[in-house]
């Protein structure tokens, strides 16, 4: 069935996308690009539009009004950004918005919006935005400030020149966590990742539904040496990138504290400095190991009174 519909399009282009490949080779390319589509669908989603198609190394999405595709295109380069904070392998998006009379035909828009988009996509900026004349004027209860003229564009295709518009975004909030990332984390080499696809989706499942309100614990176990600690720090930067408090505890085969590890990640939470546990690893240190739950209990008792980071491991149980 064919229909005749005002419509805003959205199209964007992942960056350089041929040489991802060259450099962090095709699976991890692979598994980059369908990274980078989930985050311009949740910004097509919370700006109500609807996804046309797949254009290979980019979306076309089609908008009723035109306010609504200028948000989307400013969400996806603030989701790409954000992303980019805390990954091994950067992405950049360009994003083109054209808006008029579309011919849709079993779900796919034709006609000049279409185009207009895709030219504008195509002549973008890296992290940036284009737009046309028509776009401008139709989203005047938005902010007119973001648009800034371009000039006059050749676009292929066109007989005419076009007035194109470059939209000004704003990245979100540069540190998304109030708890900047722990010291050893930190320091992880930004190189890529390669492998791991399976467990990392799954981590990255566990994250999505914590962020929607739910409780999740993940434990990864394995041989020594096998990159348990790597996959962890990889899956706390994208998370800490998306906002999450991210700890850091560490248990030490020849200290038997109770509750060692998380008193080491609370600690720092609650606003516990380094200086003031040190104390605490020598005075577990010393003495006989305790050989009883009583032992461990007194000892955890002496932790308690002097760092004031048992009580949020316990809170943290009785939440659990």
């Amino acid at each position: 069935m064919t229909s005749i519909e005002t419509a805003a399009v959205v199209t964007s282009d992942l960056v350089g996308s041929t040489k991802l490949e060259t450099t962090v080779g095709p699976e991890r390319a692979d598994e980059l690009r369908r990274e980078h589509f989930e985050l311009l669908r949740q910004a097509i989603g919370d700006a109500g539009g609807r996804e046309v198609k797949n254009t290979g190394d980019g979306l076309m999405a089609a908008f009723k009004a035109a306010s609504a595709a200028v948000a989307c295109a400013k969400a996806m380069q603030q989701l790409i950004d954000r992303r980019n904070r805390g990954a091994d392998a950067e992405l950049h998006i360009r994003i083109g918005i054209g808006m008029g009379e579309a011919t849709v035909e079993d779900g796919d828009y034709f006609g000049m919006p279409s185009i207009e988009s895709a030219r504008l996509c195509a002549l973008a900026p890296d992290d940036g935005i284009l737009a046309g004349e028509l776009v401008r004027m139709m989203a005047a209860r938005g902010d007119r400030s973001a648009f800034k003229s371009v000039g006059e564009l050749e676009l292929k295709g066109l007989p005419e020149p076009v007035e194109a518009y470059e939209i000004a975004w704003e990245p979100v909030g540069e540190q998304l966590s109030a708890v900047p990332l722990p010291g050893p984390l930190r320091t992880m080499p930004g190189i890529a990742y390669v492998g791991r696809v399976g467990e990392r989706e799954r981590l990255a499942r566990q994250w999505a539904q914590t962020r929607g309100g739910n409780r999740r614990g993940v434990l990864i176990s394995g041989e020594p040496g096998i990159g348990k600690t790597r996959l962890a720090s990889y899956a706390a930067l994208a998370a800490h990138a998306d906002g999450a408090t991210v700890l850091w505890g560490a248990a030490s085969q020849d200290l038997g504290a109770a509750y060692g590890p998380w008193i080491e990640a609370l600690g720092r939470y609650v606003g516990i400095e380094r200086s003031r546990r040190a104390p605490w690893r020598r005075d577990c240190a010393s003495g006989p190991r305790p050989r009883t739950a009583g032992d461990r209990c007194a000892r955890a008792a002496r932790v308690r009174s002097r760092d004031g980071a048992l009580p949020a491991v316990r809170r943290c149980g009785g939440a659990a």
